[in-house]
């Protein structure tokens, strides 16, 4: 039993010793210090200046993409025009401007560019160019106060926003820009907001202009020009909101308009109002508050058009009134609806008080006062129509009707899209034709 015990501590003792020996190693490593921890990414800044602007602006672009930004406008300052994308070509970044204080130019230029996978919202900030009323000699000064131009770009105007005085408002080339809640653009010598898309459905630059709410577009020359590629362009979706008081004067072109100006494009109108909108007596003839241009569509199913002192819609294009709650009512205009060659006009439901007419060839029951239409019935006042399609053929008019009523005998409704279809086809078809005859 002694034995055991002293070489039970003999080994106890050898085991000892090389833990010590081990620990003395050289070869291994020591624990180094401990990582800091790395430098936490500032998102929110407070601004009062143009120098803490741009310091925000820098610190934004060297943060990289993927983040979200707040930047708090606490007290107003001037800019210089910006002459590049403002958080330069940084992608995914979300940044929210917000503070009830102005951003101003002191002149007319640009302050906010964005560009690619970009999403910028301004929230109860103002964005204003001059001080002072306009000069209207500077109409033709291509300068906007906002440009959005970039895949996936998308610039949101909410709160009680305001763009105003400049010559132009917002330029959407290329993104999308939602204008809703109390937001104004105002007061500028030309467009409030032009949007300009070249996507066919497959390839180009898509550009969409989406108003709701109670957003407003005032006292500008021409509240919204939209200018796509073909019927199918989607431009501008108006589903709240007023376009109000825009003034169209001096000297423009055919079609122009101090509501809506559409070309080779679609507007769809579910709801807001376009109203006391005006044309200058110099300047009335081929013109109206909604134009809509070759291969543009109109397509009106909710919301009113009223209380204008011109014509109401102008048509070049196709015109389908096809809403239960819309109606064109109390402007001052006369026809109300103008309809031109190679042009359509579709009533589907809605209400107009006035004249609707072609230019010329009328058939004899055709530009009488439409009075209501409601599905499914359709009433025409003194015609046996309910929607009609003025085309000019080699022998004049051709004089096409999806039904002919009686007394407000039912007719089934074609589907919106399989009708305005048919439209198209036969108006490139004519158009086709008639440029053949044309060269002979």
């Amino acid at each position: 039993m002694r034995n055991y015990k002293k070489l039970q501590k003999m080994l106890l003792i050898v085991v000892a010793i090389s833990i010590a020996v081990m620990s003395c190693d050289s070869t291994k490593p020591l624990p180094g210090p401990e990582p800091e921890p790395p430098t936490p990414i500032q998102t929110t800044f407070d601004v009062s200046s143009a120098e803490q602007w741009f310091s925000a602006i820098e610190q934004i672009k060297e943060n990289g993409e993927g983040h979200d930004y707040v930047i708090n406008i606490t007290d107003d300052f001037s800019l210089p025009h910006a002459t590049e994308f403002t958080f330069g070509i940084t992608p995914h970044i979300s940044v929210l401007i917000r503070g009830r204080h102005t951003i101003s130019l002191g002149r007319y230029g640009t302050i906010l560019m964005i560009g690619d996978n970009q999403n910028i919202t301004l929230e109860d900030v103002i964005l204003q160019g001059v001080e002072e009323h306009l000069d209207p000699e500077l109409e033709y000064s291509v300068t906007y106060l906002v440009v959005v131009w970039g895949f996936n770009a998308v610039f949101t105007m909410q709160g009680e926003s305001t763009i105003k005085n400049n010559t132009y408002g917002i330029a959407i080339y290329e993104g999308t820009f939602n204008l809703k809640e109390y937001s104004i653009i105002t007061n500028h010598i030309r467009y409030g907001v032009y949007i300009r898309s070249t996507f066919d459905g497959s390839f180009g630059r898509k550009s969409s202009f989406n108003m709701s709410d109670n957003a407003a577009i005032t006292h500008n020359r021409t509240a919204v020009y939209a200018f796509g590629e073909h019927y199918r362009t989607h431009l501008f979706n108006m589903s709240g909101g007023c376009i109000s008081e825009n003034n169209l004067k001096g000297n423009s072109f055919s079609f122009d308009s101090p509501g809506v100006l559409i070309m080779m494009g679609t507007f769809e109108m579910t709801g807001g109002s376009i109203t006391r909108n005006m044309i200058d007596n110099g300047s009335r003839l081929d013109r109206a508050v909604v134009s809509v241009t070759d291969a543009a569509l109109f397509r009106m199913k909710g919301g009113n058009i009223f209380d204008n002192d011109a014509q109401a819609v102008m048509v070049g294009g196709i015109f389908h009134l096809v809403g239960h709650e819309a109606f064109i009512s109390g402007n001052q205009g006369d026809p109300v609806v103008d309809v031109g060659n190679f042009a359509a006009f579709v009533l589907s439901h809605g209400i107009i008080s006035g004249i609707v007419h072609p230019f010329s060839g009328l058939p004899p029951n055709v530009g009488k006062t439409v009075q209501r239409a409601q599905t499914p019935y359709y009433h025409v006042i003194d015609a046996s129509f309910t929607s009609f399609i003025p085309f000019l053929n080699e022998d004049g008019y051709e004089y096409h009707t999806y039904s002919t009523i009686q007394g407000g005998r039912p007719w089934q409704l074609t589907p919106i899209l399989s009708i305005e279809n048919d439209i198209i086809e036969r108006i490139n078809i004519l158009r086709k034709n008639h440029d053949i005859r044309s060269e002979q």
